[in-house]
């Protein structure tokens, strides 16, 4: 048996190694000097993807021109729509639901426009939003009529709930009353139910988070407190709802102190009573400490010594937490590793956040729970970011953690904001961890929680033809897009045939997949 799972794991491995990531499809649009390069990608799964254009072309009133592209997943254009906005207007936080897209305008004075889009005919609408709190907004959920606001006001929490067809702006109760800070909000969309959770700003530790529920009018249904953990600190919340009576809660949590890592919990609760809480030390994982290479036996030498002496090895990692994936009825964790990297003499608090704002908006990612991504000490904070590796886990619906696996990173920093460093795609029999840094791409391909010691490394090339010819790149990145394929993206100057003076700058898309071996009929058509 054991000689059988050898020769399959082998088997596995040899193919894998004839395989290479590269482009299946490719499109490119043209850069307008007018209209300027501020391009963003949004993906829409296995619906193909939006790209957004900010016009740097001021009109007439004050105005400027944004542009909308949707493509399938073959990166055929399916329409392109425009629309005119305030020159000092951006495009914030989004959700979709079904078929439409709600984007929130953010303009000055805590003001907000909220746009509706029909992603099959490209439809925009306009959507009054009726300000009943003057507030900075940081959460957003859109159900059917429903838009729901969240965010802090002189230090409470509020949620706003709208109904906008009827023009029905309320507060939601028994939210705004608690000490704590806004973590999460969120729709169960099974049974149309509203989940807010909150962590307690006072480190008394009493509890260790509020949840609130609601039916989709607003009307309160449980007010939960859930007691503190005695010999843990939970800090970070991803919920998977199932129903209003039926809530699991994945995150990181710390014995030392708030936001340093020892492991991931799993919580299950069932008409606010709490089923289970598990914990899984990273030092029980198979694959959490490959990053460190021929130091990784001495580390778990260490780990092994300490737990024959009745301690715990403590850990103080910082992690970016990730929205939850959920692949094949199994639960997908994914969270990157990272270590601040300081400058004296700046100010820090401001210099972050503004990193931080700048940072997420560029991917137009929801901004659905600000202290996963970063909480700093406000006399002096890091100017960029020092990447380790990322980790990925799955469980199943009871809590048990199936397989776990990592990458690690090659000297991966960042100066431009905290951000998701991790690509994963999970097949039926294989893993893809993927992450793209100096131009290249690194990346392993395995079967679950099996190990791969050797980190690929692919340049993706510019264009399938011979005579095209890549002079400069920019602003490139890789994203995880649907199934086992991955987006490419960002800004090329291609060579054109007479000189530099017929170059050309475009954004492009590339689709990648692995490209398999060939087989043998192929190579003897070669």
């Amino acid at each position: 048996m054991r000689k059988t799972l050898l020769f399959l794991t082998l088997t596995l491995l040899s193919q894998w190694s004839f395989a290479q990531i590269g482009v299946v499809q490719r499109t490119e649009l043209e850069i307008n000097k007018k209209i300027g390069d501020n391009y963003k990608v949004l993906s829409l799964n296995e619906s193909g993807i939006l790209v957004f254009i900010e016009s740097e072309e001021s009109l007439k009133g004050g105005k400027k021109e944004f542009i909308i592209a949707k493509y399938d997943s073959t990166l055929q254009q399916s329409w392109v729509r425009s629309f005119v906005m305030d020159y000092d207007s951006r495009l914030g936080l989004h959700d979709q639901d079904g078929d439409y897209l709600y984007f929130m305008v953010v303009k000055e004075d805590k003001e907000y426009d909220i746009l509706k889009i029909h992603l099959p005919s490209g439809l925009i609408v306009a959507v009054k939003y009726e300000k009943i709190v003057e507030m900075d907004i940081t959460h957003f959920v859109a159900l059917e009529s429903i838009l729901l606001f969240g965010g802090m006001v002189d230090s409470r929490p509020v949620v706003v709930h709208y109904d906008y067809v009827n023009g029905k702006p309320k507060v939601l109760p028994a939210i705004n009353t608690l000490k704590a800070t806004l973590n999460r909000l969120e729709v169960c969309k099974e049974d149309r139910s509203i989940f807010v959770l909150l962590t307690p700003l006072s480190n008394k530790k009493k509890e260790s988070f509020f949840y609130n529920i609601f039916d989709m009018d607003g009307t309160l249904l449980t007010n939960t407190i859930v007691p503190y953990e005695k010999d843990y600190i939970l800090y970070s919340f991803q919920p998977y709802l199932v129903s209003r009576n039926e809530q699991y809660l994945f995150g990181m949590y710390s014995l030392l102190a708030k936001d340093k890592a020892q492991g991931i919990y799993v919580t299950h609760i069932v008409n606010n009573e709490q089923d289970f809480i598990r914990f899984y030390d990273f030092s029980y994982f198979k694959n959490f400490f490959n990053y460190l290479g021929k130091r990784k036996d001495k580390t778990l030498s260490k780990i092994k010594g300490e737990r024959e002496e009745g301690n715990i090895y403590k850990h103080d990692y910082s992690f970016l937490v990730r929205e939850l994936k959920f692949i094949d009825e199994k639960i997908v964790f994914i969270a990157d590793s990272y270590s601040p990297i300081y400058r004296e003499g700046m100010n820090s608090f401001m210099n972050t956040n503004m990193m931080m704002m700048r940072g997420m908006n560029m991917s137009y990612r929801n901004l659905m729970n600000v202290n996963d991504y970063m909480r700093v000490p406000t006399n002096r904070g890091p100017v960029g970011y020092r990447y380790k590796h990322g980790i990925v886990c799955a469980f199943d619906k009871k809590g048990k953690m199936l397989w776990d696996n990592s990458l690690e990173y090659k000297d991966l920093e960042s100066m431009s904001g905290l951000s998701p460093q991790l690509q994963v795609s999970t097949g039926t029999d294989s893993l893809t961890l993927l992450n793209f840094q100096d131009k290249k791409i690194y990346y392993k391909r395995t079967d679950k929680s099996l190990a791969v010691e050797a980190i690929r490394e692919v340049e993706i090339p510019d264009k399938e033809e011979a005579d095209k010819k890549l002079d400069d790149r920019e602003d490139e990145a890789v994203m995880q897009w649907y199934g086992d394929y991955f987006l490419m993206y960002g800004i090329q100057k291609m060579k054109g045939v007479g000189g530099a003076s017929n170059s050309r700058r475009v954004f492009y898309l590339s689709k990648l997949a692995y490209i398999p071996p060939p087989t043998q009929e192929e190579k003897k058509s070669d």
